[in-house]
């Protein structure tokens, strides 16, 4: 790059990159002195961090996010550093480090929380912060009040527990690994063609063209199972034999998309068997850590339902597919039979993780704060699960197969897991204020759970007697320096998820109205 300037203009100087690291500091330090002069106008903000490391862990770093709401009462997002951990996540140092950071800003006594996932060096992490802040800031800062799940990782871990029952889901956290991923969107409208690279006159009957990995990695299983009684791979969680439609439709799909030739197969047997308004989808393949794409995979199943039953029952019909090969495919055929029984349980399935999708996309906006929507959230994610459960136990009772079975063990998984989570939030006191002060749900909102109602009557007595006397000789002050509100527009899945939380929730001028009366 510097021989091409230097040949079309010789008399020019480049900088150097030792110029430019110059000039970045430059720009930092005065960046960091308009951000410094920012925080000091914020009365109470909170955190987020999260830690990274390398595979190798040559590079391990650690990000502060700082969220306030401003005199125009608008939801900021800034990343306030980025610190290097030198390999160590110890929660102690930690703690120090983001304690340091944001002393470094001006910013430590304002914080209030401080936002984090499930991994077990937060909770150390925090209390050290809480400690720091306690002794070098003079603020009653402690962890328990500061602590706060992320809700996204507390539904992530809910899911996992229920979908790792019906397979292909591994039942460990892998938050950390999907994270950073957006989930599967609403897939109904998508455009999923195959490839356009994909050789269309690719010959589906050629013996030369026909793989057979997945028939090798069945063999086994596939050669010890009877005909009329076909069983799937034993679980160590100690899940039935039996496959669930689950992971029939898991291995079908990784079946008819291992090469390009079953792709094109399977794309002839949509646009010959399906409806005109899905032909143009394709199957989705579903990833072992990620709880929304076993949903994904299993909705799109659902549209294509017809492909992948003519797809089964026409597996042996190759005339490439003779001798052992075809004895091994009929038995696949059975192994893969779904019944009509089972679809119906996989669209409940479907039913049943769809709110869950619905409430991460809700409660991970940026445009708007939703602590407000935590309690309701978890309060109307355990109605549904309690509904599901007792309407699967009717089924159960009359069908017994492995799908119900497996759903229903999953479904009590994730009650509990859903439970612990709720009742942490009913610990946590910036929770509780959040709803009260939510003129949809208010301290009313709360009297379904009797001890919850009596806490947040004390915390909230508490804070409006701290703020009456300190504001006592400032009202007129305050109520001039109203500032103008302009609302936010809600996004339609935040919307449509308000929507339902408020649906059994009066509106506030129907409870003052009932109230007056």
């Amino acid at each position: 790059m510097i021989q091409l300037f230097q040949g079309l203009l010789p008399s020019i100087r480049l900088p150097v990159h030792q110029t430019l690291q110059r000039q970045l500091y430059r720009l930092f330090d005065v960046l960091v002195l308009k951000v410094k002069d920012s925080l000091k106008g914020i009365e109470r903000h909170a955190i987020s961090t999260d830690a990274w490391s390398s595979k190798n862990s040559v590079y391990s770093l650690a990000g502060i996010i700082l969220f306030f709401i401003d005199k125009n009462w608008t939801l900021n997002e800034l990343v306030l550093d980025v610190i290097d951990l030198d390999a160590e996540h110890a929660g102690s140092l930690m703690g120090k480090l983001v304690y340091s950071a944001l002393r470094a800003k001006g910013a430590a006594h304002q914080a209030i929380a401080c936002v984090t996932d499930n991994a077990s060096t937060n909770s150390l992490m925090n209390k050290t912060l809480a400690a720091q802040i306690r002794k070098h800031e003079g603020v009653h800062a402690h962890s328990k009040s500061m602590s706060f799940t992320c809700i996204a990782h507390a539904i992530h871990l809910v899911c996992t527990d229920l979908t790792s029952h019906l397979g292909v889901i591994e039942s460990d956290d892998h938050y950390s690994e999907v994270k950073g991923s957006n989930l599967e969107e609403y897939i109904d409208d998508e455009d999923d063609g195959m490839d356009p690279g994909l050789d269309l006159d690719f010959d589906t009957e050629s013996e030369s063209n026909f793989d057979e990995d997945l028939l090798e990695e069945l063999a086994p299983e596939l050669a010890s199972a009877d005909d009329e009684k076909p069983t799937g791979r034993a679980s160590k969680g100690g899940r039935p034999k039996a496959l669930t439609i689950i992971e029939k439709i898991h291995e079908i799909v990784v079946y008819a998309t291992a090469s390009p030739k079953r792709q094109k197969e399977m794309r002839q047997i949509i646009n010959k068997t399906c409806p005109k308004d899905v032909r143009h989808l394709f199957l989705k393949k579903s990833m072992r850590i990620r709880w929304d794409s076993v949903r994904a995979e299993l909705k799109r199943a659902l549209q294509l339902r017809q492909a992948i039953t003519y797809f089964v029952a026409n597996l042996d019909s190759a005339q490439s597919r003779r001798g052992k090969s075809r004895k091994m495919i009929q038995k696949m055929q059975i192994r893969w039979n779904i019944t009509g029984e089972e679809w119906d349980l996989g669209t409940m399935v479907v039913e049943i993780l769809d709110p869950f999708h619905t409430a991460s996309e809700a409660m991970s906006r940026r445009d708007a704060a939703t602590l407000a929507d935590v309690i309701p959230t978890f309060a109307l994610l355990e109605r549904k699960l309690l509904d599901n459960i007792s309407q699967l136990r009717n089924i159960t009772a009359d069908r017994g197969n492995a799908t119900a079975r497996a759903l229903l063990s999953g479904l009590d998984a994730a009650l509990v897991k859903l439970q612990k989570y709720q009742t942490l939030a009913h610990e946590n006191e910036l929770c509780i204020i959040a709803t009260v002060l939510n003129p949809r749900f208010r301290l009313k909102y709360l009297t379904r759970w009797p001890e919850l109602h009596s806490n947040a009557s004390t915390v909230v007595s508490n804070i409006f007697e701290n703020y009456r006397v300190k504001y006592s000789k400032a009202t007129n002050t305050l109520a001039n320096s109203v500032p103008h509100q302009n609302p936010q527009k809600s996004s339609k899945t935040g919307s449509a998820w308000e929507a339902e939380l408020y649906s059994d929730v009066p509106l506030f001028v129907e409870q003052f109205d009932q109230e007056l009366k």
